[in-house]
């Protein structure tokens, strides 16, 4: 057999042996993504579970040790400027209100995307958990702006008993905490979702 023949035949025998390894060595690499794909959307699905314990503890907290607005409202006496901050910071936390209906909209109606849109997985546990966490972060945030409308309305009662012309700080502490958490249950909440849609449609390995 002339030498080129032989040499083209070791050739494509050598090739003929190297198929077999390159594809072990592309289905081992495509292995170990999946499963560093998974750590990380399991990362993340732990990371917004205690997020949302840390908050909502804290939050129960603050109200379980709610003070008595006859006994800690600070009357002001009543003028434009301290009217206008009042009214100010309840507009503040009505615009937080409406935001938070939009993203919690929004975020659910991922879920019920068609099958050829942009969805969430239910059937998927890091994304169920991700998806949970932020839809209870978003409506805690809800429900703390009444409880913050509610305990502005029991101050002004509390300070007109106290004082006909006064009008209530609005920045007393109690107020303050209630608008806080309620800022802090949204944008956590609006973390939360950025992180659910990340872990569905970029982190997660489509073959899953």
């Amino acid at each position: 057999m002339p030498r080129h023949v032989q040499v083209g035949v070791a050739e494509r025998a050598r090739k003929h042996n190297a198929e077999p390894l390159r594809t072990a060595s592309i289905a081992a690499d495509q292995s170990s993504n999946a499963k560093t794909r998974r750590r990380i959307r399991a990362t993340l699905a732990v990371t917004c579970l205690l997020l949302s314990l840390v908050l909502i503890a804290s939050a129960v907290e603050d109200k379980i040790h709610k003070v008595d607005p006859t006994t800690s409202v600070n009357p002001l006496t009543f003028n434009d400027v301290l009217k206008s901050a009042m009214e100010i910071r309840i507009e503040q936390s009505r615009n937080l209100f409406e935001i938070c209906l939009l993203f919690l909209g929004a975020l659910w109606g991922l879920v019920i995307a068609k099958r050829d849109e942009a969805s969430i997985q239910l059937r998927d546990r890091p994304e169920l958990i991700m998806l949970i966490c932020s839809s209870l972060s978003l409506l805690l945030s809800l429900l703390w702006h009444e409880f913050y409308v509610d305990e502005v309305r029991e101050y002004y009662i509390a300070g007109y008993r106290l004082c006909k012309t006064c009008i209530p700080d609005a920045f007393a502490p109690p107020l303050t905490y209630l608008y806080r958490f309620q800022a802090t249950f949204l944008f956590t909440g609006i973390a939360q979702a950025i992180l659910t849609l990340l872990s569905a449609h970029r982190i997660k390995d489509t073959a899953i």
